[in-house]
């Protein structure tokens, strides 16, 4: 049971719930996803432009026909 005496409310509602973590710890990790993504998207864009020029190249001998 609670001891009332020694126990507040908010202790209480603090307990279960996860602790907090540090604003620093928390900035560095969303640093650290930010890069990830921006890499991922990067690297996205870069496939993109690889895929349209392969497809440029191998489109071109059509591009001037009469159909």
């Amino acid at each position: 049971m609670w001891d009332s005496e020694s126990t507040t409310v908010q202790e209480i509602d603090d307990i279960g719930k996860k602790p907090q973590t540090h604003p620093s710890t928390e900035k560095i990790w969303g640093k650290k996803l930010a890069q990830r993504l921006k890499k991922k998207r990067e690297a996205t864009i870069l496939k993109h432009h690889e895929t349209s020029a392969h497809l440029h190249d191998i489109l071109l001998p059509y591009r001037d026909r009469n159909y």
